[in-house]
Parts: structure tokens; sequence; C-alpha cells
């Protein structure tokens, strides 16, 4: 079988030296690791996964088990290198471990040469930086595409539940749903909400509060006055972040009688 040539380029990204080697076939293969049926074409996408192992970002920053490398750089006299690269080979229920080596020469460089591998790195570091900037972009529009509405209602009743919260009507909507007691509203999918109360009374002559809980906590609250004998409302609003499994209930004091309400969100973002 005729093998062609091939070229090894090594650069040492601070300093920009360079290192680059022609390699025939008997430059590199030997009666110890010469793969039977082997082409060029094989030989040098074995060399390139073998130089790519464990050479991702996150191995790059957290460190390398040195046991795991496959590759080994020595440095020789003269500014050469020698690059050694272990190969693990399978065939049928067989496998074993073969070695590649191979000598670079150092290439020299002027000045233009320097300043043109630097404005190579900024621009590649430029393309990761916009590929991931795009991912992101995808990611929030996909994102904000997910738009939330729910409208819940409790009709007029005579009473609240002994605890003071309205009991809403049965709901049914894939982003939230009632608790057991129906006196709270859980959350399913987390996000920014634009959330809107309003609260209609019968004339009432005890007073009181409204107050929208969160978890069992008030975090808006809303005085009812001494209306006589006319009916009165309450409207709160206000942005809000909810969680997975935050549970929303609405809780009136002085125990007022003839409650409704309509309760609205809308999920404006992540």
């Amino acid at each position: 079988m005729s093998y062609q040539e091939i070229s090894i380029w090594l650069e040492n990204l601070q300093s920009k030296k360079q290192w680059r080697s022609y390699l025939e076939a008997e430059d590199y293969l030997t009666a110890m690791n010469k793969i039977p049926g082997a082409s060029t074409g094989d030989y040098v996408s074995l060399f390139k996964d073998t130089l790519g192992y464990l050479m991702d970002g996150d191995n790059l920053a957290d460190g390398v088990d040195k046991t795991k490398v496959r590759r080994n750089l020595i440095e020789l006299e003269g500014d050469k290198l020698k690059l050694e690269l272990l190969v693990e080979i399978r065939a049928l229920e067989s496998a074993w471990s073969v070695k590649y080596t191979f000598q670079l020469m150092p290439v020299s460089l002027d000045r233009i040469d320097i300043v043109e591998a630097k404005l190579r790195d900024v621009q590649e570091k430029l393309t990761k930086a916009e590929s991931k900037l795009r991912d992101m972009e995808g990611k929030q529009v996909k994102s904000s595409q997910k738009e939330v509405h729910l409208q819940a209602v409790s009709m007029v009743t005579e009473k609240l539940n002994d605890e003071g919260l309205i009991i809403w009507d049965d709901l049914k909507h894939e982003s939230f749903e009632l608790t057991s007691g129906k006196d709270c509203m859980r959350v399913l999918l987390p996000g920014w909400y634009i959330l809107n109360l309003n609260v209609y009374l019968r004339p009432q002559m005890c007073g009181g509060t409204i107050d929208l809980h969160l978890n069992g906590s008030r975090i808006l609250c809303y005085l009812v006055p001494f209306t006589g004998s006319v009916g009165t409302s309450a409207a709160l609003g206000r942005g809000i972040r909810l969680k997975t499994d935050d549970e929303i209930g609405v809780k009136l004091t002085k125990s007022p009688t003839h409650v409704g309400a309509d309760f609205t969100l809308l999920r404006v973002g992540d």
C-alpha cells in the first residue's frame, strides 16, 4: 500500500513559536505500530482523535489526570520537539496499545508572522464568543415564546374556609394546579409573572383586610373599608418571580361574607 506525506504543525499559544514536520510513512510507522489495511487518511484521523482526546474547555480548566492523557511532548536539542502519541487499538475481541513518534522542527517566524498568529487567536475567541451568544439568544427567544396566562375565578360564596382563604373554582391548566383544599394555586412553571387580583364584596360592616399570600407569608395587603350599604371591591397587582411548587392564596380577615374574586397571572420571562 502506498502512503501519502502527512504534515504536523504545533503552536505555543503564549509565545506563538511554531513547529512543523512533513513526514513520510517510514518516519512514523514501524513493524510494531503499523495497522494492517490502514490508509494515510485512517492514520491522520487516528492522530487527530488522539491529539484532541480530553482537550475540551472543561477538562483544560479543571485539569486532567495524567494517566489518561495519550500524548506526550518532549523538548530536544536545537529547539526541536518530539511528539509521542499512545493509541489504543481494538479489533474483534482484542485490544492493544501502540506508540507513534514524530520529530518536529522549529519554524522561524518574523514579527509579522507573530502578530498574524495573535490576531488569529483573537478571531478564534471572537468566533466562539459569537457562537455562544447566538446560542444564548436562541434559548432566550425560545423561552420567551412560552407565553403562559392563567385566569382563576371564585364565584360569590357566602363563606370562606376556616382559615379565611378564598376557595377557587376548578382549574385546568398545564402550568398551575389547585391544592387539595382548592384554597391555593400551585406553580408548575417557574418564571417572572405579572399578577393581578380583584376581590368583590357585598356591603360590609366588619372592615378587615385582603391579604395576598405566597407560601403562607403575606406579600400584599389591602384594607377593606366600612361600606355600610354599598358593595366594594379591591384590586392588587405586582410583578413577582415564582418558583416551582410556590403556592399563592388570598386570605380575608374579619370573616366577610359573599366574597367573589378573579385572579390573573401572565408569564413574561424566565
